[in-house]
């Protein structure tokens, strides 16, 4: 089978939830794909989640194993550092 898939961050969160047709999708892909964006998205939970280390370890191997599409791994990590600095400054705004 010759399947290619973008993968969208919804897919991805619910292939690391063991959804079981989502993997099967995955498994037979030849390829898959992964927006730069997604990859900021999954960044993004990553720095805010309990299990920090290893959901920054589960990006890492995301961005590892499949195309990264538009842009390179430490702009999507850029991004996420971007938008957590933005959610700061909102939740603490200035006088």
């Amino acid at each position: 089978m010759n399947e290619h898939f973008l993968l969208d961050t919804n897919t991805i969160s619910a292939a690391l939830d063991f959804h079981a047709g989502v993997i099967d999708h995955i498994m037979h892909a030849q390829r898959l794909y992964v927006p730069a964006v997604v990859l900021g998205e999954l960044y993004h939970g990553a720095y805010k989640s309990a299990r920090r280390d290893s959901n920054l370890a589960i990006c890492a191997a995301i961005a590892r194993f499949n195309t990264i599409l538009t842009c390179e791994e430490k702009t999507a990590d850029v991004y996420e550092q971007i938008i957590a600095d933005l959610e700061a400054r909102a939740a603490h705004p200035r006088e």
